[in-house]
Formats: C-alpha cells, structure tokens, sequence
C-alpha cells in the first residue's frame, strides 16, 4: 500500500477549513476545474455516504464513498465503496492548527502501491498533481474569503 499525501499551509482558522468541508456539495465544483459534481446522501456525518464526479487523467470518474471517521476542525476520513475501493480504498483530510493558521493534508491510499506505480505512472502523476492543485485552490478560496471579511470590517 503507498499513500499520496499533499500539504500546505493555509491563512485561515481550522473551523473555517472544516465548514467548507462540512458544505463540500456547494463548494466541489469551484474547488478545482476539473470536478463535476459531490452529493452527501445522508449529510455530513459519520457513515453518511457521498458521490462525486471528476475529471482525472482526462478520464470521467464516478465515485461512491462513505465518512468513516469525523473529528470536528481536525480530522475527515473517507472509505471508497466497490468498485474504486480495489485500487483505492480510502483517505483523508487532516487539519492541524499552526499559529494563525492551519495546515491542510490530503491523503489516499493505493493498494499493491509499487506495482501501481510501476504499470500507471501517468496516473499516479496525474493524482499527485491534482490532489497538488486542490490544496492550493482551497487555500485560494479560504485566504481570499478571509482577506473580504477584513476588508468589510
């Protein structure tokens, strides 16, 4: 098993990571260009189910997953459901509070990593610069909401 993790930091409070976290359906698409669209079946909690679409390697992916583990302003984890859970059971997003800040990580996991790796190296590339280009948005995003607040103040 390999695990692609990304991590940057963010100029904005672990509560305010979470929240766009907790509204994920309404904020998915404007996160990165190439995503469609993310449901929560049952809302956000624990052993809810969600879905979403995405565009990744230029191939359409449809995804089911469910939230296994929530911890308010620190911790969202996620399990696949069959069939993409063969290739990728799982991961997370991790938030951990750094001054005025936080630091954001995004993690998957990817079963037989090094045979993976070895046959699919465009995708593992293409994951990496993704999961790359998500954090930087969602620090676009939540720094330039923070930088308006601010300014109305």
């Amino acid at each position: 098993m390999i695990a692609l993790k990304e991590s940057i930091e963010i100029h904005s409070t672990p509560e305010e990571v979470f929240d766009w976290f907790r509204n994920l359906d309404k904020n998915y698409a404007g996160w990165h260009s190439d995503h469609i669209k993310w449901s929560f079946e049952e809302g956000f909690r624990e052993g809810a189910r969600c879905e979403y679409e995405e565009r990744l390697h230029g191939d359409l992916h449809k995804a089911r997953a469910m939230l296994v583990r929530i911890e308010n302003d620190r911790l969202i984890e996620f399990r696949h459901i069959f069939p993409l859970s063969i290739v990728c059971p799982g991961g997370s997003f991790t938030i951990e509070r750094r001054g005025n800040g936080c630091l954001f990580s995004a993690t998957l996991r990817f079963r037989a990593g090094w045979l993976f790796s070895m046959l699919t190296p465009r995708r593992v590339d293409a994951v990496k610069r993704h999961m790359k280009e998500e954090g930087q948005n969602l620090k676009n995003s939540l720094e330039r909401t923070a930088s308006k607040a601010t300014l109305s103040v």
